[in-house]
């Protein structure tokens, strides 16, 4: 007759044994786990699709909008009149550094006029040390006076004696600044003409002289590394590449926006977009006196979806 206490050790063995789970009960509850994880995944695909699709939408129109942007403020610093193209996927222009007024012929107040016809160094109004330091005028920087383009006969691209407007701050020389509160009876650069408190005097060599003078007194500045920009679209849909090349040197005719100045040490590229599938650029000059227009067309293009954007640049033509 069993004792009361091997009754309970085997009833708890029994419980024991109750309490767990078979292997067919684990593989039954995991196909249905399966079952309706795949029933969610069905739903929730949906929308996680559509999340990530805004995403990458978000993305190219950032990336479009960041680079039109960017062309455009660059478009609105051209030198006048010096944009031009020769087909719709390349557009170039001349950057300007800074601008500054130059003294103009005055026998009574003094100083070192810039005179036309003629050549020779000149005292800027200001002085050079007050500009910030990107905008400073340099050793080798070209001054270019009143550019009118090809049309106007005061081209900054022109290598004819006569049309061509634009000379260099002198290698070597010295930018004489002048803050005493006084004149400098004899200035570095012309110690015959003294300069004027709060001017710069300003060293040139002029490969020619200018043809004609500013109405305004205004001179641009194009810095002497980079003395051309183009935007160039290269490449076929849907993989166009959109590129900033930057000159060493002016090049001239138009035609070289596309073929010259790109081997090393002549020009500089820097790509802008990648995944391009259209890319057009459209200059209308209004007249050669006031202002321009470009119109700009930049679609890209991944994962069969394309955004497209349009951007308006107004360019100043005023010399």
């Amino acid at each position: 007759m069993p004792t009361p206490s091997s009754l309970n050790t085997r009833r708890g063995s029994h419980l024991r044994r109750e309490a767990g789970f078979t292997l067919i009960e684990m593989v039954m509850v995991i196909v249905l786990m399966g079952v309706i994880g795949s029933m969610v995944a069905v739903f929730m695909k949906t929308p996680i699709d559509g999340y990530f699709d805004s995403v990458r939408r978000a993305a190219m129109a950032d990336e479009a909008d960041t680079t039109l942007r960017r062309m455009a403020r660059e478009i609105r610093g051209a030198l006048p009149n010096s944009l031009r193209q020769t087909d719709t996927s390349c557009i170039e222009f001349i950057p300007v550094k800074v601008t500054g007024r130059y003294r103009a012929e005055s026998a009574a107040v003094g100083g070192l006029p810039l005179t036309f016809p003629g050549v020779g160094n000149f005292d800027m109004l200001g002085r050079n040390s007050t500009l910030s330091t990107e905008q400073q005028i340099a050793l080798s920087d070209l001054v270019v006076i009143h550019n009118l383009g090809s049309a106007g006969g005061s081209d900054a691209y022109s290598t004819t004696a006569g049309t061509r407007n634009w000379g260099t701050v002198t290698a070597g020389g010295t930018l004489q600044e002048n803050n005493t509160g006084a004149d400098i009876a004899a200035p570095t650069n012309n110690s015959a003409v003294a300069l004027k408190n709060q001017e710069t005097r300003i060293p040139m060599t002029w490969t020619s002289a200018p043809p004609l003078a500013s109405g305004s007194n205004r001179f641009f500045v194009v810095p002497s590394g980079e003395q051309m920009v183009a935007f160039l679209c290269s490449g076929t849909s849907p993989n166009i590449t959109l590129q900033r090349v930057g000159y060493t040197s002016l090049q001239n005719p138009a035609a070289q926006c596309k073929t010259a100045g790109l081997t090393a040490g002549t020009a500089t590229a820097t790509t802008l977009a990648t995944g391009v599938s259209a890319c057009t650029f459209d200059y209308v000059a209004a007249d050669l006196q006031r202002n321009g227009l470009v119109r700009i067309n930049l679609s890209l293009t991944q994962s069969n979806e394309t955004v497209t954007l349009y951007q308006e640049a107004h360019v100043n033509n005023s010399p």
